[in-house]
Parts: C-alpha cells; sequence; structure tokens
C-alpha cells in the first residue's frame, strides 16, 4: 500500500479483520506512524508495527561495550504508542526491557 493513501489502508484493514485477523501487523514500523493515526479508532483488533533490522541498527549506538543505546530505539517506539500501536514487534525487546527496568 502507498503511504499516502491511508483511505486504503483502512480499507484493507477492514477486509483482513472481516476475514478473521486478530491484529493489524504494519511494517517498517516508523513509516506507518501515519496509517497508525488513521486507524487506531476505526479497527477493532490491536495495531502492531513490526521494526525491520535496518530501523533497529539505525536507531542504536554502540557504546564502548560493544552494547548498543537504547534512547533512540525508546523515543521511536514512544511515538508509535502514541500513534496507536498497541505492541511494538523489535529485535531489541530484551535490551529496552533491561533499559527500562534499569531507569
Amino acid at each position: 500500500m502507498s503511504p499516502n493513501q491511508p483511505e486504503q489502508a483502512l480499507h484493507v484493514a477492514r477486509e483482513m479483520v472481516d476475514e478473521g485477523a486478530d491484529m493489524i501487523l504494519t511494517e517498517p514500523a516508523l513509516h506507518t506512524v501515519d496509517t497508525l493515526v488513521h486507524l487506531k479508532d476505526k479497527i477493532p483488533v490491536p495495531l502492531v508495527p513490526f521494526s525491520v533490522s535496518g530501523e533497529y541498527l539505525r536507531l542504536t549506538d554502540r557504546r564502548d561495550g560493544g552494547e548498543r543505546d537504547m534512547k533512540g530505539l525508546i523515543e521511536a517506539y514512544t511515538v508509535l504508542k502514541r500513534a496507536g500501536a498497541t505492541r511494538v514487534i523489535t529485535y531489541g525487546a530484551l535490551e529496552i526491557a533491561r533499559e527500562l527496568r534499569a531507569s
């Protein structure tokens, strides 16, 4: 679907729900923020953006010890949640959980 046509996303998502979808998966996550906003009050199932590996790598920086800095990723996923995401699927889930638990 073209990101310039959110009404197309609504039509396709409604068809998927009518066919039994229990969630709507969007990817790449950060390119679907406007779609999430458009769908969030119109679709009765969870909206779940999938963050592809390139997003993970671009939004994390290596620290001196080799681990990744999750601040950019956490900020981006906060935007997704505000846009309407119920959950976010990401390669960085465990690292984010550790970061949030430590703060």
